[in-house]
């Protein structure tokens, strides 16, 4: 019997919170209906100023760390390929110096 008294008490609990819920929403809506229909969208700011701010220069600061990874990405890639082509042509200009003398080398083992 405790518990069904319980468990009825917690339903109706339940039913005026969702009631209470639900006119809270729908007041606030009234307040703002002109700003929330707006089809610019553009009143919407003007309601919650501060968050619009914050957004703003949050989206600001992301942008600047976005540039500066960009550049810094291309910069580091830039600089890998052709630093990998340079030192290929460097290495290979080197190594044409190692290659005659021992190709002439091995001409004349063989003739031997």
């Amino acid at each position: 019997p405790a518990a069904t008294c319980i468990a009825g008490a917690t339903r109706l609990l339940g039913v005026v919170w969702g009631g209470a819920v639900v006119w809270l929403w729908l007041d606030t809506f009234e307040e703002n209906r002109e700003a929330l229909l707006e089809p610019s969208g553009g009143r919407w700011l003007l309601v919650l100023p501060e968050t619009s701010q914050k957004a703003r220069l949050q989206a600001l600061q992301v942008w600047a760390k976005l540039k500066v990874n960009a550049a810094g990405v291309a910069i580091e890639q830039g600089t890998t390929f052709f630093g990998t082509r340079v030192v290929e042509q460097v290495i290979e200009y080197g190594s044409s110096f190692w290659s005659k003398p021992l190709e002439k080398g091995v001409e004349v083992a063989a003739e031997a």
